[in-house]
């Protein structure tokens, strides 16, 4: 389905309906507009930098961002404009957590917790990840080239989060999303 310059597809509709129905906690909302502002970081760098959105596109992946203009953006702009999203994510989460300690409110430090998480997931240095994308163009800036390093990083991100999610999956909370995401990353693998 197609909105102008948003597509949302087949697949994020399906996703979104099995997480609802697996929603025992209630934390959807939480998680959605937490990854909402989190979109929001990116939309407001790249239009601090002059750059223009191409289109945008809701996935059972995520969400994807194109950039228009971006050929004239420095690699300093390109690695502010990944770090938008997670910043905000972060900015939130030490905002609500403080509130939440002087408010008493624990709606407000589940908000906390989601950002949080959502922020420094997205800061590995995995592929399709915000870091994986600062590391590609730390990497570009550096060496005029994109390195074996990155795939090294990937890897190694890729196999740390299997682990932690077959332990959560078998042994804490048999919750199985953090192993299907580690999985989704580990075959999205990219072809240096």
């Amino acid at each position: 389905m197609k909105f102008g310059k948003v597509e949302v597809t087949v697949g994020f509709v399906l996703l979104m309906s099995f997480i609802w129905l697996l929603d025992a906690e209630g934390l959807m909302l939480t998680v959605v507009t937490a990854a909402v502002l989190h979109e929001l970081g990116h939309l407001t760098a790249i239009k601090l930098f002059g750059a223009g959105i191409g289109s945008f596109r809701l996935s059972a992946v995520g969400a994807e961002l194109e950039v228009t203009g971006g050929e004239r953006l420095s690699y300093l702009q390109d690695i502010l404009i990944c770090f938008g999203g997670p910043l905000v994510n972060l900015l939130l989460a030490f905002t609500s957590a403080y509130l939440a300690e002087h408010l008493g409110n624990e709606g407000l430090s589940v908000f906390a917790g989601v950002n949080l998480i959502l922020g420094l997931f997205n800061l590995l240095p995995a592929a399709q990840l915000d870091g994986g994308n600062i590391a590609r163009l730390l990497s570009m800036y550096f060496f005029d080239r994109e390195t074996v390093a990155l795939r090294v990083l990937h890897y190694a991100v890729c196999a740390g989060l299997i682990l932690l999610g077959v332990y959560s999956f078998a042994y804490a909370s048999c919750n199985f999303s953090l192993l299907l995401t580690s999985v989704w990353l580990l075959l999205r693998a990219p072809k240096y």
